[in-house]
């Protein structure tokens, strides 16, 4: 549709996707305090129109797991852990956006952890402001920035480890 799609509004919510298509002008994983939200990806095509937001409000929990198929933010950022918690794992599959946000604002953590799959984002944030704390683990498959601007611990705390697969970026700092 294209509306604003709520997994995790007022307690907890899980959407399972497998060899489907699903489509939405924002998501909110992990939206109200208190909130969990989890997705996960086994295959098929998921596009998100506008902004995904992977814990939105302080103390809610949102998380992705990409194990196939295709997941999309292509006009969009993802905020992996906006005031709350995020968790994204690509374990297959692809996921696109345009920037990534881990760990965005005071008192947020966001996590990414791939582990194979191709990821491509145009520029990457860990640890966005001062306060919040993110991190990003490549332990197989390809992280590519197409603009290539990867910031790691911008005005907060971020962390980025490197053990096996790709990363591509022009500049890391």
């Amino acid at each position: 549709t294209n509306a604003d799609s709520y997994i995790g509004t007022l307690g907890r919510g899980v959407l399972g996707i497998s060899n489907g298509t699903f489509y939405s002008k924002n998501l909110f994983v992990g939206y109200n305090p208190g909130s969990s939200g989890q997705i996960n990806l086994f295959g098929g095509t998921s596009t998100v129109a506008g902004l995904l937001y992977l814990g939105r409000t302080s103390t809610a929990t949102g998380s992705v797991l990409i194990a196939g198929g295709t997941l999309t933010v292509p006009n969009g950022d993802a905020f992996v852990g906006h005031d709350g918690r995020g968790v994204l794992t690509v374990s297959n599959g692809t996921f696109q956006t345009r920037d990534w946000y881990v760990g965005y604002k005071a008192g947020a953590s966001g996590q990414i952890d791939l582990f194979g799959g191709t990821s491509v984002v145009k520029n990457v944030s860990i640890g966005s402001f001062a306060g919040a704390t993110g991190s990003v683990l490549v332990d197989g498959g390809t992280l590519f920035l197409t603009n290539s601007t990867m910031t790691v611990g911008n005005s907060g705390n971020g962390t980025l480890t490197v053990n096996s697969g790709t990363l591509q970026s022009k500049d890391l700092t």
